[in-house]
């Protein structure tokens, strides 16, 4: 099934594809819930804790995605612009993966005071929710709580499962990633297999490819139908 995005949407429904079509002098346009701009920067977050950083509530609140998305064309720019204005994620402290037009890609863990920047020279890079990595992050983060040993065994996983599929990149290798359920860490999450201190579930997938403009898109169903239960989605975008 293909599905085309020319306008701008109006409410959004779970999954559903919008455009966010501003003025040349607003910014660049996105596209949600994928969070690519029409200069092929894209942005995504997970939450994480930082239970040892004292909590303080924001001057105020902005969407940092939509800012970096209306004003950033690369990654470096990306990483600037939250330095600059130390830009802060609700709800809560994020871990973020950014990929642009030109095959560049970081990772930037960021709390409410600091962040830090990951790079690779290997095929792929990549980052989960619960667990900081770089050592400053990892030093206000602790690693002492059954959250950070669930995420770091999920952490390891992933990174395995990598090493032996970034060879041969393709959408079939992703999705074996995104639909692997080994214990007791799954990448894959469903509710009736977590523990009770950990109960995120697996909402949406999705495989984005930016130089064909098209990306691949599965949402969790009623009555607990994982994405991985079911056949994804292709949607072709355009910004004109």
């Amino acid at each position: 099934m293909d599905s085309e995005i020319h306008a701008m949407g109006g409410l959004q429904t779970y999954g559903e594809p919008v455009l966010y079509q501003y003025p040349e002098e607003m910014g660049y346009s996105y596209i949600c819930p994928v969070q690519i701009n029409s200069r092929g920067l894209m942005i995504q977050g997970s939450s994480i804790g930082y239970p040892d950083e004292p909590m303080s509530e924001p001057g105020f609140r902005i969407d940092g995605y939509d800012l970096i998305l209306r004003f950033c064309e690369t990654v470096d720019d990306a990483v600037e612009f939250i330095g600059r204005y130390n830009l802060f994620f609700e709800p809560a402290p994020s871990n973020l993966a950014v990929v642009d037009a030109n095959g560049d890609a970081a990772i930037i863990e960021k709390t409410k005071s600091t962040f830090a920047i990951r790079k690779t020279d290997r095929r792929s890079i990549f980052t989960t929710s619960a667990i900081a990595v770089e050592k400053r992050t990892r030093k206000i983060q602790g690693n002492t709580t059954r959250t950070y040993q669930f995420g770091f065994k999920r952490h390891q996983l992933i990174e395995n499962l990598l090493l032996e599929e970034e060879k041969t990149p393709t959408i079939e290798a992703m999705q074996r990633i995104m639909s692997n359920h080994t214990m007791p860490s799954p990448v894959c999450r469903h509710l009736e297999s977590l523990s009770p201190y950990s109960q995120l579930v697996t909402l949406y997938s999705f495989i984005l490819i930016p130089r064909e403009q098209v990306y691949y898109f599965s949402v969790i169903r009623p009555g607990s139908v994982y994405p991985c239960e079911q056949e994804s989605t292709k949607y072709s975008y355009c910004f004109t």
